[in-house]
């Protein structure tokens, strides 16, 4: 199984080193309903804010104010510096959907994964940069309206903090992992990474000229009159 996941990778990124979007043809409510299948090209942290990302996955430990937890924060053994292999492994399944994100990072693709825990819908997004897990992020929804009313704080539960403190919180487990727990009405959100990691920092750095380059355009044709509209 190993070995085939393995050769089943390598080739959907050799084959797609650029623009890759791909989703599994078993999940036939993600082929026929379209704002389903929209969701993971356009919910995941690859087309998020530079700023978003900054706050999200360095500016808690940066700047100091993140709570310590004495254990390891690892979602069904999953851990960052992990090979995409061993993360495949760990899920025990194969993703729901591949994205590429290597017109932005060379070698960035974003893994998506389907799963049930209990009363819970979780979605797994994994980042890898040249098969090295370097980010990843959890969404867990209670699915039924039995569950919401007597819900388990998850924050609390797995970080040790009431989620009902603040929106956004930051920790930092015994592994020296980043974890960013993201609470609104509908779901609980763990963003997961190390903050010194060079991926990331590439991909921020990515996110961060782009936004410059944005910013200037706006700039320019705002302040700017050329020979064309003159």
């Amino acid at each position: 199984m190993k070995c085939v996941v393995l050769l089943w990778y390598r080739m959907i990124i050799r084959l797609f080193p650029k623009s890759l979007e791909w989703e599994a043809p078993w999940l036939s409510p993600y082929r026929k309903n379209e704002s389903k299948r929209a969701y993971f090209k356009h919910s995941n942290l690859a087309i998020a804010s530079y700023n978003y990302l900054k706050k999200h996955c360095q500016h808690g430990l940066q700047s100091g104010d993140y709570h310590k937890i004495q254990h390891t924060f690892s979602p069904l053994g999953l851990k960052i510096g992990m090979k995409v292999c061993k993360a495949i492994k760990k899920m025990d399944a194969l993703p729901a959907c591949v994205i590429s994100n290597s017109g932005l990072v060379d070698g960035h693709y974003i893994l998506f994964f389907k799963k049930q825990i209990g009363g819970l819908r979780c979605t797994f997004e994994l980042h890898f940069h040249k098969t090295r897990l370097f980010l990843y992020q959890v969404s867990l929804y209670e699915k039924k309206q039995e569950l919401k009313k007597n819900a388990v704080d998850l924050t609390e539960l797995l970080l040790g903090t009431s989620s009902s403190e603040e929106d956004t919180q930051h920790y930092q487990d015994n592994q020296g992992q980043s974890i960013c727990a993201v609470n609104d009405f509908f779901y609980t959100h763990f963003i997961v990474t190390d903050p010194n990691s060079s991926s990331l920092n590439q991909l921020l750095a990515a996110k961060y000229r782009g936004a410059v380059k944005d910013y200037e355009e706006i700039y320019k044709s705002t302040f700017l009159e050329t020979s064309m509209q003159a």
